[in-house]
């Protein structure tokens, strides 16, 4: 299809009037019907594609005519009249395909169909369908396609496709690193509150002085009570607190304890305290108190 055939006439060794007829006969050479057109060149279309052509030469003159009848031709192979092209997504794991179809080949009817799938200009082994399964050897390379065509056992005519570059595997999104939940903040812990303090009177035989703390719960309580007094330095006076008792103890589920402080003089004292609940709250107070005969 589309290369032109000439016809040759021969040599006569007499003087002769030369007649010239095409032929179009099957892939065999047979089953041969007048072609129209006495032209000694002819060029096939898409509808003698897998037939043959034989040239008949009939000679004539005053003594009569003969004829001569050549061989058939080779089978007319198609042409590609557009270049299929690669369908599909050139990625791993991914199926290329093509577009090819009869129109790619001027119309032909029939056509059998050869495949080759090339990567780098090379053929790959065992590749020779109509898909191609993309794989990871392919990532990164070209990839055509040869698509061949042939009629009744002509000669194949191959055409390549556009090459395509198998891209790399698109990586997913990548996801913001774990975080831990903020941490909740703890409620603060309730600090043990003085809710009173005084001093207990001696009582029967017992002439000690008692003091009776009151908080409002369970907490454990360290202190002092600290008495005034007045040194003299030199021509002046000056007041300190001087430790007269300590305090210890832990109150009980009401939140009460009561400490004996034994015989103190009368006077004004002041109370020191650092008060401590089992959860680690801490408070510290400072209260004055009077101590009565």
């Amino acid at each position: 299809m589309g290369a032109p055939l000439t016809m040759n006439s021969g040599t006569w060794l007499d003087s002769v009037t030369l007649i010239g007829q095409w032929q179009r006969c099957d892939a065999t050479g047979g089953a041969c019907a007048g072609y129209a057109g006495s032209s000694t060149t002819i060029t096939p279309t898409a509808a003698d594609v897998g037939a043959t052509f034989r040239a008949n030469v009939s000679a004539v003159n005053a003594h009569g005519t003969s004829a001569l009848t050549s061989p058939p031709s080779a089978i007319i192979a198609p042409a590609s009249t557009a270049t299929p092209a690669i369908t599909g997504t050139p990625a791993p794991g991914e199926v290329l395909g093509t577009d090819n179809t009869a129109t790619h080949w001027g119309g032909v009817a029939g056509l059998d169909i050869t495949y080759r799938w090339i990567r780098n200009g090379a053929d790959i082994p065992g590749a020779n369908g109509a898909t191609y399964a993309v794989g990871s050897a392919d990532t990164g390379a070209t990839l055509t396609l040869v698509i061949g065509a042939s009629k009744n056992g002509s000669a194949i005519t191959t055409v390549e496709t556009a090459a395509v570059t198998v891209a790399a595997p698109t990586a997913p999104p990548s996801q913001p690193p774990a975080t831990d939940p903020p941490a909740s903040t703890p409620a603060p812990k309730p600090a043990p509150t003085l809710r009173a303090l005084r001093v207990l009177p001696p009582r029967g035989r017992v002439r000690a002085v008692r003091l009776h703390i009151i908080l409002n719960g369970r907490a454990r309580v360290r202190g002092v009570i600290e008495r005034r007094i007045v040194v003299r330095r030199s021509r002046t006076k000056a007041a300190r607190w001087r430790v007269a008792r300590r305090v210890t103890g832990v109150t009980n589920a009401p939140g009460q304890l009561t400490r004996t402080l034994g015989r103190i003089p009368p006077g004004r004292y002041r109370v020191r305290l650092v008060l401590r609940s089992s959860a680690g709250a801490r408070a510290t107070v400072t209260r004055m108190v009077t101590v009565r005969r």
